[in-house]
């Protein structure tokens, strides 16, 4: 018999490429984010997908310490929504 079920939501981490932030290619596929705010610095390497560059205002999501990657700015606005908790 089917069930109707629903999926758990989960809970991402994410951080948004800002235009003072210093975005460079390490190699094909990966790139580096430092970002410094106030006396933090942030440093982010995240993969891409080859047919879509970062640039300022996308987001980088983190899942665990080695899956991390890149989001284009309108996809994460229409998939992704804030808890309201934020690291500093």
């Amino acid at each position: 018999m089917l069930k109707e079920y629903t999926m758990v939501q989960k809970t991402r981490l994410a951080c948004r490429i800002e235009e003072s932030g210093k975005l460079e290619e390490v190699k094909k596929g990966l790139y580096k984010y430092t970002n410094k705010v106030g006396a933090i610095t942030e440093l982010l390497e995240f993969s891409v997908d080859i047919k879509r560059v970062p640039k300022p205002g996308d987001y980088i999501v983190k899942i665990s310490k080695d899956d991390i990657y890149h989001v284009p700015k309108d996809e994460f606005e229409t998939t992704y929504r804030p808890t309201g908790f934020k690291l500093i």
